[in-house]
């Protein structure tokens, strides 16, 4: 097993459940917690689609057809604006997939890479927490993913997006933990 010196990181490894299997030891994900519903390689969302999914204006998007729960988008919009108004843009690539969109895009994944290689960067269908709703990309249609993290516009995020109920979701160096 893996050996941890810091007490944080052990209880934050604990607290996160980081030593269950990822696929193998999942639970069913409580698809009635509304904002609280977690979906990641130890809850497992089934076929699940919210029932109050919005179309995400254009102002905000990269593409064509990008949804959000009402909740999440409504705080999406305010942190957007408010970093809008200090001068930084960013846009959503990507929200809500459903199950069949992330089942095709875990199997186009697998035509290049195996399937342990594709779980290091892609979910499984019913694993996914675009699936919930409440999960976005964020980046700039100029610059690749790899990029967008050096820009004033990413920075931004980081300092500021808890305070609209937004998280990074998969912290460089947590690997461990988010698997």
């Amino acid at each position: 097993g893996e050996v941890i010196s810091d007490i944080r990181e052990l209880v934050e490894y604990v607290n996160t459940s980081a030593y269950l299997k990822g696929y193998e030891d999942y639970k069913d994900a409580d698809t009635e917690a509304g904002s609280l519903i977690i979906a990641n390689k130890l809850s497992y969302l089934g076929d699940y689609v919210p029932d109050d999914l919005v179309s995400v204006d254009d102002d905000y998007i990269m593409q064509d057809g990008v949804m959000l729960k009402s909740e999440a988008y409504e705080h999406l919009k305010q942190m957007f604006d408010d970093a809008r108004s200090e001068g930084y843009y960013f846009y959503i690539s990507t929200a809500y997939r459903s199950y069949d969109f992330q089942k095709a895009l875990y199997d186009s994944y697998l035509l290049k890479d195996s399937a342990e290689v594709v779980d290091t960067y892609s979910s499984r269908p019913g694993f996914s927490d675009h699936q919930t709703g409440l999960a976005c990309d964020i980046g700039m249609p100029s610059y690749k993913f790899d990029m967008f993290t050096d820009t004033a516009e990413c920075k931004w995020l980081h300092a500021n997006a808890y305070k609209y109920g937004f998280i990074l979701r998969y912290p460089e160096g947590k690997e461990n933990i988010t698997k």
